[in-house]
């Protein structure tokens, strides 16, 4: 059903595009294939519904979302996740996991018929462009809690500094609680004010992430396993608050003479009242061996009740913990044991790891069409890697590269071993010295461009300057 007629969207000046219907066949394996030479990129826009307020959240509201989740309906378990987010340690744990996203750099690796790299660098300034931090945070979060992530392409034709006016495909997250998935046609859907559109794979238009498959890939998302520790969690600190609410002001038992007058003990019982306000209270006594006198004690718990609170509130904050992160490195490791820290980092990595090699895997289709519409061949795309910042010291990484090519130069020219009986791509690619490719071009290593004054305070610059001389020198004598 179409909520804002045409005519009316029209009158304000908003181009938006006609609902697709049900397709009735299967999608084309190659889209970008099919593109011509020349031909540009789909425009026009898509309007989205405002999401609603998310609301109180109990059992049983929680488990129809779930429910629902399960058969391909995301309306209340989108709002769910959102609502989970305000929570302290899934909000910890995912921001944990989008920095090892957000953290890492671009690189890639040209393809061979892109001799000048002038297309790799055109994508490489298209990616700064399309998959900015902000991007990738909400685009992780929904991939992570939902299992899924759905994008309209909006592409918008920019400058670019060396291939001129380009098409970059833009990115707009579309919220989840406006997708379902048509079991029947074996597609999502995304509901817009234009009418629901099916979402074809590969579509130029729309850019579907699935990091876990596209059918019931969903199944996978952290909502479903951390809805339960997240509600129990809720509940307990609401618990332990009402606990602590009652336990932390106990009953005061006032003892008093029992022929006392009824105005000393209104007077009393005034007293004791406001204790919260002033701590000197008068406790008259009367003379004689009955010792009848005045007295004020408190009742308090003696037990160890408490305990079960944060017992179970930790229970619940490492099974969110280990949901979405996967491993309890920065909350749980006491001790100082370096072992246990470094086992849990390296899970850690490894999660970063696959968020970045699938990304780059869903971003190589998107990218394939920038080079279709721009340059007019996908197979002029890149490869695309995401790699975390090198915390390799470089002056002692460059020395020991030219220790590795002056043992190799030792070996031929003093040794008398011929090059050819040595392995040489092995050997040197051990210790990430680049060589010449079988079509003479190089297996390029990517270097951060430093400013004058690093560059002056570096003093790995003639260590690499040597090793590339040296490096040379190797291939020449090999050549030979």
């Amino acid at each position: 059903m179409q909520l804002v007629p045409q005519a009316v969207a029209n009158w304000f000046g908003v181009k938006s595009l006609p609902p697709n219907p049900p397709p009735k066949g299967p999608a084309p394996r190659d889209p970008e294939q099919l593109i011509p030479a020349g031909a540009t990129p789909p425009t026009g826009v898509y309007t989205d519904l405002p999401v609603v307020a998310l609301g109180d959240w109990g059992v049983e509201r929680i488990q129809n979302a779930l429910n629902g989740h399960q058969i391909g309906n995301f309306n209340q378990s989108a709002l769910l996740a959102e609502a989970m987010v305000g929570d302290d340690r899934v909000q910890s744990a995912l921001n944990g996991r989008v920095k090892g996203v957000t953290m890492r750099h671009i690189h890639t690796r040209p393809a061979r018929r892109d001799k000048k790299r002038r297309v790799r660098r055109a994508v490489e300034r298209a990616w700064q462009r399309v998959f900015t931090d902000e991007l990738l945070d909400q685009f992780m979060m929904w991939s992570v809690l939902l299992g899924f992530v759905l994008c309209e392409v909006q592409w918008t034709a920019v400058e670019d500094e060396e291939a001129g006016t380009i098409w970059v495909p833009m990115l707009k997250v579309w919220h989840p609680s406006y997708i379902y998935y048509d079991i029947a046609a074996r597609r999502y859907v995304a509901i817009t004010q234009e009418g629901n559109v099916y979402i074809e794979e590969d579509d130029p238009h729309w850019f579907l992430f699935t990091p876990f498959g596209s059918y019931r890939g969903w199944l996978r998302g952290a909502v479903r396993s951390c809805a339960a520790p997240w509600i129990i969690s809720q509940y307990s600190r609401r618990d332990w608050a009402r606990y602590c609410e009652v336990h932390g002001l106990p009953i005061r038992l006032i003892d008093s003479p029992a022929q006392s007058s009824a105005t000393d003990k209104a007077r009393m019982f005034s007293q004791v009242r406001n204790m919260g306000a002033q701590t000197t209270i008068l406790l008259p006594q009367q003379a004689g061996q009955d010792g009848q006198k005045w007295d004020v004690r408190l009742l308090e718990a003696k037990d160890e009740s408490w305990a079960a609170f944060p017992g179970l509130i930790k229970e619940c904050h490492m099974a969110i913990q280990l949901s979405i992160r996967g491993t309890n490195l920065t909350s749980e490791v006491q001790g100082g044991s370096y072992a246990a820290a470094q086992v849990h980092s390296d899970e850690d990595s490894s999660y970063g790891d696959s968020d970045c090699r699938k990304l780059c895997s869903a971003a190589t289709r998107l990218f394939r069409l920038f080079c279709s519409y721009n340059f007019g061949d996908a197979d002029l795309c890149p490869s695309l890697r995401l790699e975390a910042p090198d915390k390799q010291d470089k002056t002692l990484a460059a020395q020991s590269q030219l220790q590795v090519v002056q043992a190799f130069i030792a070996l031929v020219k003093d040794g008398g071993v011929p090059a050819e009986q040595i392995d040489v791509r092995a050997w040197f690619e051990q210790y990430g010295i680049p060589l010449i490719g079988d079509e003479g071009d190089p297996f390029e290593v990517d270097v951060e461009e430093e400013s004058d004054e690093e560059q002056e305070a570096e003093p790995a610059d003639d260590v690499k300057a040597q090793l590339v001389q040296l490096l040379y020198f190797a291939e020449r004598q090999e050549a030979a």
